[in-house]
């Protein structure tokens, strides 16, 4: 799925590609009060820029799934243009990869070209040992 519920009952959905930078980010909004949307992850670019950084510096290069573990701490999505499963640790607001290298040969393109939801798949086994 491209939309998920965090821990402030917010709606974090996946925005598109702004036409101007070809940027790809993650909104969120209020669930109550829809009206007003901000930018929760992406930066101005959709070439992988490295991990340990401010979800607001992470270059997205394209989103299949969006995924927030089961305690809300940790907000996972699929990349299918970067090859990776990533993560945004909620309580610092820094981004990991979690799977993949960003190569086919991690066989990630394989997943994603089956359109596997890989992301809710790998993460619902995961976030066991994660929460």
């Amino acid at each position: 799925s491209q939309i998920a519920i965090d821990a402030a009952n917010r709606l974090l959905y996946y925005s598109g590609t702004q036409a101007s930078t070809g940027a790809v980010k993650i909104l969120v909004t209020s669930i109550a009060n829809p009206t007003t949307h901000t930018i929760f992850a992406g930066g101005s670019s959709t070439t992988f820029n490295g991990d340990n950084i401010d979800a607001l510096s992470t270059n997205i290069g394209s989103i299949d799934s969006i995924y927030v573990d089961s305690a809300k701490n940790l907000v996972y999505y699929n990349d299918p243009s970067q090859q990776r499963i990533r993560y945004i640790d909620r309580a610092t607001n820094k981004t990991f990869t979690l799977a993949g290298g960003g190569t086919g040969s991690d066989q990630l393109t394989n997943v994603n070209a089956t359109g596997i939801n890989f992301c809710s798949w790998y993460c619902s086994s995961c976030c066991k040992f994660r929460t």
